[in-house]
């Protein structure tokens, strides 16, 4: 009888990459908080050269700053977004695991049979294949005798 086991190497895994995403998740919310820094202020001198340098500077300051923010605000969400699908991963494949081993505890207690070979184990589309199909005719060699067709 082949009895699927569950390992807590196989637990732990799951528990780790459940943990990993709460962290990424807990670290986009800190990247969100992050502050960006400042631009420069628009000054006037008494020379235009001044001026024109100065505030084309600060507009630069501001733009960088509004590039950082971007750059933050998206990070974070990438992040939240990874930190996610391991959770929704994770969580999935860790019931899954822990339903196919109580599944099975609950069918051996049953008393049901439950061995298969490999050789015996048929996919639903190969079933669906080995089926008898009553609407095709049956090739010669299945009817064993030419004469009878």
């Amino acid at each position: 009888m082949k009895k699927k086991v569950f390992t807590a190497l196989q637990v732990l895994g799951n528990a780790a990459g459940i943990v990993s995403g709460a962290v990424a998740m807990q670290y986009s919310s800190e990247i969100k908080g992050m502050g960006t820094g400042s631009g420069a202020s628009y000054e006037t001198y008494g020379g235009d050269a001044y001026t024109g340098i100065q505030n084309a500077s600060a507009q630069v300051s501001h733009n960088v700053c509004d590039l950082s923010e971007i750059v933050r605000d998206s990070f974070s969400l990438l992040l939240f977004v990874i930190g996610l699908a391991l959770i929704c991963y994770f969580v999935t494949n860790l019931i899954k695991l822990l339903a196919d081993y109580f599944t099975e505890d609950i069918v051996r207690a049953a008393g049901v049979a439950t061995e298969t070979s490999s050789d015996q184990e048929v996919s639903s589309s190969e079933y669906a294949t080995k089926l008898p199909n009553p609407t095709v005719a049956p090739r010669r060699e299945e009817v064993g005798n030419e004469k009878d067709i």
